[in-house]
């Protein structure tokens, strides 16, 4: 085994640096790809708004030209289309011009680069406090020269932020977060949390600053406390910490970044809105609910160099420190046998790691510009190409680790577009290996497919597997609920591996007024399980409907119904119909190299 477990991780690594080394040898010379699609009917309002207050016509061919003008246009949460006073604006605050402008990377005099405009646009749309961004050409003073024109909509930045998760049992999760996203118009946060959920409820508060003095350098500090509904005393808090410097543009060569987290809280699992229990497949073994206390830490340090612009090379270095304890509640009235099996079988095995990490990230700087897929009526930006990675941790007992491995994360993803869809392919695999076997090991793969836009709207396919083949530290994954198996309870399956297979279609956009609507209807199939041979598909249809509010923010509201789909008797604990309230896409596209954290 110790041999079987060194050659695997040598072969890892050997192929994934030739493959880096591929890469970081090509020319760099190619400007990125930037495939934009049309804008919406809300886009277009937005575009004869602003040219009506600036003045001039849109300019067809503008790619050459001197850029003798940037107009910024703002536009407030509250407009003319909304039939509502715009006088309530009055207690919102705007972004500055110059908040906006420095996110921007051409500049008065600069020769029109659609490349650099697209990229000024992503920018912008990175800001939460934005909804909509559009940057169109206006006709110069001359042939030769151009303006350019940047519209911009800020969402209400004094209010009461919600996220909801409703389920058939009852409301599973509710966040209230009483925030002013805009302090001073700069883009700075402050906020209060309240967070709800069946057992317990957490009060919190957060700080955010994107833009430390003008300067690329964020901060943020975030604090919570737990409190047990039942007994109203404190049952745990959690928080984090950090300051970074970001890879803001495709041009930005060094970033660097520092962080901490901690939690010290009861875990529960959620089934319909009631903590879910487990049973050992015993004769006569006694139910236990499933909860467990998590005591966890983590600090963590990273240096980037990133070179290239079309293809992108990132090489980091770092360093992280974690400790991790979990632990079943002492409760007396419980079988001590079902509560060690309950230990075995679910409980996640704590450690404490310490050592250095390099770091070495390839991708593309193409995207594709559309609409109508993660939210409504809105650009939307989705990386295109290659994305190539590999990290690499050893940790070790001398620095203070619970025992010596070596790890490696590496995967691989690759996008195209289909028209103004596009299909993206992902593969992912995790491998610990101590110096006597394969301790912990997972492989996963999903691909996504998004169809054209046609006539009423678009198709999204997703089908994932995960197989966690070595499990030391006893992770679990859950299937159920809000997103891969609408119309079965939340969470409602576990196990160390899942396979789901989605298909969904989702219709245009339509502006009522400046809310935009769509709608869903589903089929979902998905198992969580331990072992493939244990491998039993469930399958549930519906439909839902879905709501942007751009004076808010630019996530979808989305309202769900899902009925499950089964042959003979319908379990007792799953309801007829299952409906759910949240924000966000229940699906979306891969999200490459997720695993590669701060």
């Amino acid at each position: 085994m110790r041999r079987g477990a060194a050659t695997l991780v040598q072969r890892s690594l050997s192929f994934s640096l030739l493959l880096a080394f591929a890469l970081a040898s090509r020319t760099a010379a190619a400007d990125p790809r930037s495939l934009t699609g049309a804008y919406s009917d809300y886009e277009q309002q937005a575009v004869r708004d602003a040219q009506a207050k600036v003045g001039g016509a849109l300019d067809p061919a503008p790619e050459g030209k001197i850029i003798e003008r940037i107009e910024v246009v703002r536009l407030d949460p509250i407009d003319a289309h909304d039939g509502i006073p715009t006088a309530v604006d009055v207690v919102h605050t705007t972004s500055r011009p110059w908040v906006l402008r420095r996110e921007l990377l051409v500049r008065e005099g600069d020769a029109w680069h659609g490349v650099a405009v697209d990229e000024s646009a992503r920018n912008l749309r990175k800001l939460s406090q934005l909804s909509l961004v559009v940057c169109v050409p206006l006709v110069g003073s001359a042939p030769d020269r151009v303006r350019l024109l940047v519209i911009t909509k800020d969402v209400w930045s004094l209010y009461v932020d919600l996220d909801l998760a409703v389920t058939g049992g009852g409301i599973e999760s509710l966040t209230l977060e009483p925030k002013e996203a805009n302090i001073a118009g700069l883009h700075h946060t402050a906020l209060g949390r309240f967070v709800l959920e069946p057992k317990t409820f957490a009060l919190g508060a957060s700080y955010q600053i994107p833009r430390l003095d003008g300067r690329y350098l964020g901060l943020a500090v975030d604090g919570n406390v737990v409190v047990n509904r039942e007994s109203g005393q404190l049952e745990g808090s959690y928080g984090s910490a950090s300051i970074e410097k970001p890879l803001v543009t495709s041009h930005t060569e060094w970033a660097w970044g520092f962080g901490t987290t901690f939690a010290d809280r009861v875990r529960r699992r959620y089934v319909n809105a009631a903590v879910a229990t487990f049973t050992p497949d015993a004769p006569g073994a006694a139910p236990v609910p499933w909860v467990y206390r998590e005591r966890t830490f983590e600090e963590h340090a990273k240096l980037t160099r990133s070179f290239g612009w079309e293809t992108k090379n990132d090489l980091s270095l770092g360093a992280s420190l974690q400790h991790a304890k979990f632990g079943v509640l002492d409760d007396p009235t419980l079988d001590p046998r079902s509560v060690a099996a309950f230990q075995r079988a679910v409980v996640p095995t704590g450690e404490d790691r310490a050592g250095p990490f390099l770091q070495w990230h390839g991708y593309t700087s193409n995207y594709l510009r559309t609409l109508d897929l993660d939210t409504l009526g809105l650009q939307e930006d989705h990386r295109l190409g290659h994305d190539l990675w590999l990290r690499v941790y050893p940790t070790l007992r001398a620095l203070g680790s619970t025992r010596d491995f070596v790890g490696t994360y590496a995967g691989a993803a690759y996008a195209v577009p289909l028209g103004d869809g596009l299909a993206r392919a992902s593969v992912e695999s995790t491998v610990e290996a101590t110096p006597h076997e394969i301790s912990d090991a997972s492989i996963r793969g999903e691909l996504g497919i998004v169809t054209p836009r046609f006539l009423v709207g678009r198709l999204f396919f997703d089908v994932t597997a995960s197989s966690r083949y070595r499990n030391y530290l006893n992770i679990q994954s859950f299937v159920g609920g809000d997103s891969q198996l609408r119309g079965y309870p939340s969470r409602y399956l576990a196990g160390k591996d899942y396979l789901t297979s989605n298909i969904e279609f989702r219709s245009r956009s339509i502006a009522l007024g400046s809310v935009l609507l769509g709608a869903v209807a589903f089929y979902d199939v998905g198992d969580a399980f331990s072992g493939f041979d244990h491998l039993s598909p469930k399958q549930a249809v519906g439909g839902g409907l879905r709501i942007v509010f751009p004076q808010i923010e630019r996530a979808v509201l989305r309202l769900d119904v899902g009925v499950p789909i089964v042959s003979g008797m319908r379990p007792a604990d799953v309801p007829p119909v299952s409906f759910f309230v949240a924000f966000h896409q229940a699906l979306t596209l891969p999200s490459p190299g997720a695993g590669l954290g701060p």
